[in-house]
């Protein structure tokens, strides 16, 4: 009844196809990270059994030297397993993290797309996959009356509190669409 008299407003809820795209970028987003903590977990294997990496192979980027690298590190017994477990791991989410890549760059193309992610790509900051991110996430952009209710949408408004007469304006708030909120701030940085 509430809905009927205009008390209530609807929850839109994407069409399949664009919660298939968005959940696409989530996905990378996820092995993305995931990628990281291997990442992490390796370096911290290779300095609790003391290797020092080559000051050459030392970058955030892992080259395919470095890949060489930790393909012919042993640190012998059951050490090995494990490294090797590690290692079949990052080159495992490494693969599947380039073909994922490839499906959303492909994604960007479709017509659905295209104009918008080419026109979000003149924007300082933002590539294919920050423009993919944002056209996934907030998917009909005419959903929203005002720039308030966008900013209120992705979490970009800050707290209140109200009392009487006084007015506290504190953080911005934890409301909102974590990826949303999160490639702003980087797009902010």
């Amino acid at each position: 009844r509430g809905l009927k008299n205009g008390d209530f407003k609807a929850l839109y809820v994407p069409p399949l196809e664009q919660q298939q795209d968005r959940s696409l970028l989530r996905v990378y987003d996820r092995l993305t990270r995931d990628i990281t903590r291997v990442k992490n977990r390796i370096k911290f294997f290779l300095m609790y059994f003391g290797e020092a990496i080559p000051v050459e192979l030392q970058t955030s980027n892992w080259s395919k030297d470095f890949i060489r690298y930790l393909d012919n590190f042993s640190p012998g017994g059951n050490g090995n397993l494990s490294f090797q477990a590690l290692l079949s791991e990052y080159k495992m989410l490494n693969q599947q993290s380039a073909i994922l890549k490839k499906q959303i760059k492909e994604l960007s193309e479709q017509p659905r797309y295209k104009t918008d992610a080419a026109l979000l790509k003149t924007i300082p900051g933002i590539g294919t996959l920050t423009s993919m991110i944002l056209l996934t996430e907030i998917a009909d952009i005419n959903r929203f009356v005002s720039i308030k209710e966008l900013s209120a949408y992705v979490g970009l408004i800050p707290n209140s509190h109200d009392s009487g007469e006084t007015k506290r304006v504190g953080r911005i708030t934890k409301r909102g669409n974590v990826y949303l909120k999160l490639y702003y701030y980087t797009i902010l940085k």
